[in-house]
């Protein structure tokens, strides 16, 4: 015999109404704790003790203490093709079942759902079984939902397609308020086929700024030498020297990745320089420079390397925006000659080294 019936005689010779009392708590003991809580899930999902302490949590006291005129929940986590499966099914003394099916992408999203929906519908009582009228009643659809008495928290069980769960979490490839810059040391080393009349190296040094997808891109360089023979005897020497700025962008997905794609916009402006050398046929050899502007269209490939440092590659289209001539003048004659003039359009492959922190 339980404790609590063991001295219900002695409580009856003190007094009836704490008989009643007694008789009416033990009820409600005995009804509250009648809840069943059936709980299937694979290894790594959570025990049921882990559920129940979930749902507890949740609604802010034991589950015995919830309201009694439920009688069972059902839970169960099942491996899918996409993920996990998620059932929920709880059972009322007098309505209808209520079930919910999730498809969920892991073990934990699956429980920390099971144990909000368990909370959600035990932490309130069932709704009320409506009366019967006279009349016969019109015959309602087989999937009708039980109606509430009063406003209910409910949770929407639409399925997720597969990736959509995903989609829903915060994906850290996009741009976040507040997220930290990050400076950028690098040297790029490059070929000109274009520029001179020859093809010449290039070597710059790049100072950046990156936030998440965002880059710029401050450059500085020079060119090696070029030269062009004079017919009759001397030569002339061409060099560049340049700082440029661009503007770059990744798309979503590429940051944080193994590797990342950069396309870049923007300008370059500096000098071509052209230096005679003295010949049979070039007396007045001088040096002369002249501006030297042109817009930028690049794009870059990053592979990470350890402790913040990648690899580059890429190549960078330049268009001029005016073109440099280069001519000789005849001191007896005075006739002009033009020895060269740079194109419109060129393109520069390069490779390059990037130190990020």
């Amino acid at each position: 015999m339980p404790v609590g019936l063991r001295i219900l005689p002695t409580l009856a010779r003190r007094s009836p109404v704490v008989v009643g009392a007694a008789v009416l708590l033990l009820s409600h003991s005995a009804a509250a704790a009648g809840i069943a809580i059936r709980y299937q899930a694979p290894e790594g999902c959570g025990t049921q003790d882990d559920f129940e302490a979930g749902v507890s949590r949740i609604v802010g006291r034991p589950i015995s203490e919830l309201h009694s005129a439920w009688a069972s929940a059902d839970v169960s986590i099942e491996p899918s093709a996409d993920g996990f499966r998620l059932r929920v099914r709880v059972v009322s003394d007098h309505t209808s079942p209520r079930e919910r099916n999730l498809a969920v992408t892991s073990c934990r999203e699956a429980l920390e759902a099971a144990e909000l929906i368990v909370a959600t519908n035990l932490s309130a009582p069932p709704p009320e079984p409506e009366p019967e009228p006279a009349s016969k009643p019109k015959p309602e659809p087989a999937n009708a939902r039980p109606r509430a008495n009063g406003p209910r928290l409910t949770i929407e069980d639409r399925p997720t397609k597969p990736g959509a769960q995903g989609a829903q979490q915060a994906d850290p490839t996009q741009l976040r308020a507040g997220a930290p810059p990050h400076v950028l040391l690098g040297a790029r080393f490059g070929l000109e086929p274009l520029l001179a009349p020859a093809p010449v190296a290039l070597g710059w040094g790049m100072l950046g700024l990156e936030v998440q997808r965002i880059r710029l891109e401050l450059t500085a360089g020079a060119s090696s030498h070029s030269s062009k023979a004079v017919a009759g005897g001397g030569a002339v020497v061409h060099s560049w020297l340049a700082a440029g700025l661009v503007g770059c962008y990744s798309g979503p997905g590429s940051v944080g990745a193994a590797f990342q794609l950069w396309l870049c916009v923007g300008a370059e402006g500096g000098r071509f320089r052209a230096t005679g050398e003295s010949g049979m046929n070039l007396l007045n050899a001088h040096r002369d420079d002249s501006f030297w502007s042109a817009a930028l269209v690049q794009g870059e490939l990053l592979a990470r390397l350890a402790r913040g440092w990648s690899l580059a590659i890429g190549a960078q289209g330049v268009a001029a925006l005016r073109s440099v001539q280069v001519t000789e003048s005849n001191p007896q004659t005075g006739e002009t000659i033009k020895l060269y003039s740079t194109p419109w359009v060129s393109v520069r492959p390069w490779l390059g080294l990037d130190w990020r922190f």
